[in-house]
């Protein structure tokens, strides 16, 4: 079984493809395979190398492939060698561009199934009952985590995840800025690789006077990441458009409260001053956070909410063994 993804960068579907490893699990040898290095993206050489390779020289049983380059070098392996099971997997319940919506649906129908990050993107991006039937959700839960140490509410807020448009953060420093005019010992700590916005959002964090309170900490692993939302009560999102959002899901189950965009399948499990603070409008939400920061055992009764709410959710290593010996035993 291979998992072919474009490029070997940071990102939430690129950490949830490799959180495998190399070794065979459960009588599936598993290996994660990348089509260029990232400044190769585009290089149309490279996905016909990718497919030629995967098709007649190391032919898998089963082909995964994530993201729209991905989804080119799937069709052309079906057509080469239609031996070969294919599974699309979806990770957001928007395409990005158009080019990505015409692959897309070319795709389903070389598809053996339709994987997606939640049922939420398969009602939003699979179109057609024939393609539905063979869509399932898997789970993008990677691990159980254990809730960071409580401790009283302060005016602090992280984000992490890549810093590219769909991900908005602009919103996020205009929301920040409302909070620290307020409060201006309020902090907001943003970790995450440049996926094309990082000088757009330095330039607004500089033009608004936030550079001794907007910390740009660049990509970190998972300890990193812990040791600042450690220090941190909230968790800030506003994007454009998600499918489940792992990083949501990790805010959550370490304490934090998310703040965030009912956006994908956080729509549906964020539910507002339950278990998190939903954006409907900026000032509505500028006024839940005070009233939080006034009011720890309320901040308190949301964050144990928060970590209950993915407890009893499988994990994503489960959830592709039992996908994949399923496949796997059709042949």
């Amino acid at each position: 079984m291979i998992h072919l993804v474009p490029s070997n960068t940071i990102g939430g579907v690129e950490i949830m493809a490799q959180s495998i490893g190399s070794k065979p699990f459960h009588k599936i040898n598993y290996a994660v395979e990348f089509i260029s290095h990232k400044t190769n993206r585009n290089n149309l050489l490279y996905i016909i190398k990718s497919a030629w390779g995967l098709a007649k020289v190391n032919s898998p049983d089963l082909l995964i492939t994530s993201l729209w380059r991905s989804l080119i070098v799937g069709i052309l392996v079906k057509i080469l060698n239609n031996k070969i099971k294919l599974v699309v997997f979806l990770h957001s319940t928007k395409n990005f561009h158009w080019f990505e919506a015409i692959v897309t649906r070319v795709s389903f129908r070389f598809a053996t199934e339709i994987w997606a990050d939640s049922r939420t993107t398969i009602l939003a991006r699979v179109k057609g009952r024939n393609y539905q039937d063979k869509s399932i959700p898997i789970s993008v839960k990677l691990k159980h985590i254990k809730p960071l140490p409580n401790k009283s509410v302060t005016p602090t807020f992280v984000f992490w995840g890549r810093l590219s448009s769909e991900k908005n953060i602009g919103l996020s420093i205009k929301l920040f800025n409302n909070i620290y005019k307020n409060d201006n010992v309020a902090q907001f700590t943003i970790i995450g690789p440049d996926g094309g916005d990082e000088l757009k959002i330095k330039k607004m964090c500089n033009d608004l006077g936030l550079n001794n309170a907007v910390h740009f900490e660049g990509a970190a692993d998972f300890n990193r990441i812990k040791e600042i939302a450690s220090r941190s009560s909230f968790y800030l999102q506003t994007s454009l458009f998600e499918g489940a959002s792992m990083s949501v899901m990790e805010a959550m189950q370490l304490g934090l409260v998310p703040i965030v965009t009912p956006v994908g399948d956080i729509s549906r499990y964020c539910k507002n001053k339950y278990n998190s603070l939903v954006i409907i409008d900026n000032q509505g939400t500028f006024s839940d956070i005070n009233l939080l920061l006034n009011d720890n055992n309320n901040f308190q009764n949301i964050r144990e909410r928060a970590i209950n709410t993915f407890t009893n959710r499988s994990l994503y290593v489960d959830d592709i063994h039992e996908a994949c010996m399923r496949l796997l035993k059709a042949k």
